[in-house]
């Protein structure tokens, strides 16, 4: 799918560009962003980094498909009546883990964050120390933390975004994620934002929706 979009976007005349933008500014006829070698002349700016996931756990790049994912909404329901293991570094995940507590046989808990726990459904087993390896060949078979192993049919992460407010001074968030309105603009003028990088659901047809919304309102704001 997502080389169908680029192979259209090729087509219709989208210039594409390999970098990697640190950050970005207004200036007085648009923006300024600077990428690693490169910088950028706009008009106005869509922001899509979507919330990309870096694998850091031995084990885990190999078994992301296999066991582990990234999103209990998305694959919940494919390990119905087996047991989980969930690692979140957000409190948000509490939500999802209590999601899973309603299809799942056994759900682990594993935070790192600071907090009490209150919002967790009582059938969850919240676990200490953090995660050193993911075992499993073809599939995910058990989970090892410096507290203890876990054997489970699946692990979920949650895992913070980078930076967002590192993007551009004075880009309002909330929860964490890009503060928009039903245009999808930003605090900022001229800024629009879509996707994951808006905050959940995680799921594709929000994120086009939301990128559609955005194009359209960055064409009308061009247009002013």
């Amino acid at each position: 799918m997502a080389a169908s979009y680029r192979e259209h976007a090729v087509a219709e005349g989208v210039e594409l560009k390999e970098d990697e933008i640190r950050n970005f500014w207004p200036e007085e006829d648009g923006f300024q962003a600077m990428g690693k070698e490169h910088l950028y002349a706009a008009k106005t700016v869509v922001i899509a980094t979507g919330t990309p996931q870096q694998a850091s756990i031995p084990g885990e790049e190999k078994l992301v498909g296999k066991g582990v994912s990234y999103c209990a909404t998305c694959d919940g329901m494919f390990f119905r009546g087996k047991r989980v293991f969930f690692l979140s570094e957000l409190e948000e995940g509490e939500k999802d883990a209590n999601f899973l507590a309603d299809i799942c046989q056994q759900v682990y808990y594993l935070p790192r964050y600071k907090g009490d726990y209150r919002g967790l459904d009582p059938r969850i087993e919240v676990v200490s120390g953090r995660v050193v390896r993911l075992h499993g060949e073809e599939r995910l078979t058990r989970v090892e933390t410096s507290a203890g192993e876990y054997e489970v049919e699946g692990a979920f992460i949650e895992r913070a975004s980078l930076p967002l407010d590192s993007l551009m001074p004075d880009l309002a968030l909330e929860n964490g994620f890009i503060k928009v309105d039903r245009a999808m603009q930003t605090s900022i003028p001229g800024v629009f934002a879509a996707g994951d990088c808006t905050g959940k659901p995680w799921q594709i047809a929000k994120a086009v929706g939301e990128g559609l919304v955005a194009a359209l309102s960055a064409v009308d704001y061009l247009a002013t």
